[in-house]
């Protein structure tokens, strides 16, 4: 779960958005194992899976996950998911918020079609800044703005 995974090992692909899931450890070991997210109870109920950017992240996982015991939070193309994904207005945040209409296909290679870019895996609210380093390594290596 911990090991990151990048798209196109040795390969330089250039990502112009880098979206974010918060996906409990036991829900993503079960996705690897079939290549497929299907998503949440909470995304099932409301038809779509669940993004942010990841300005949006730490406010989400502390309304969402603070009890958690552990969660992987996945980086994904945008560019990658077609018209199925959508950036929609959260009313209760006063952003937009990237929603998928649809599965979460893990792809991993070939790297102009990858969906999955890397995963990290955290203990929420333990680290103040957990997750700007991961953040700052994943514009150094896809450009991007997956740190804004």
């Amino acid at each position: 779960i911990s090991r990151p995974k990048a798209a196109g090992a040795g390969t330089a692909a250039k990502m112009t958005e880098l979206i974010l899931k918060i996906i409990p450890p036991e829900e993503w070991e079960e996705a690897e194992k079939v290549r497929i997210y299907y998503g949440s109870e909470h995304d099932t109920q409301d038809g779509f899976l669940h993004f942010s950017m990841a300005s949006q992240l730490q406010e989400t996982i502390r309304r969402h996950y603070s009890g958690a015991w552990a969660v992987v939070i996945v980086a994904v193309n945008a560019a990658a998911l077609g018209s199925a994904l959508k950036f929609e207005h959260s009313p209760s945040r006063q952003e937009d918020f990237p929603h998928l209409y649809g599965p979460l296909e893990l792809v991993y290679e070939p790297a102009e079609r990858a969906t999955v870019i890397s995963t990290f895996c955290t203990v929420p609210l333990v680290e103040q800044d957990f997750l700007q380093p991961w953040l700052e390594e994943l514009n150094a290596k896809y450009g991007g703005n997956a740190s804004r």
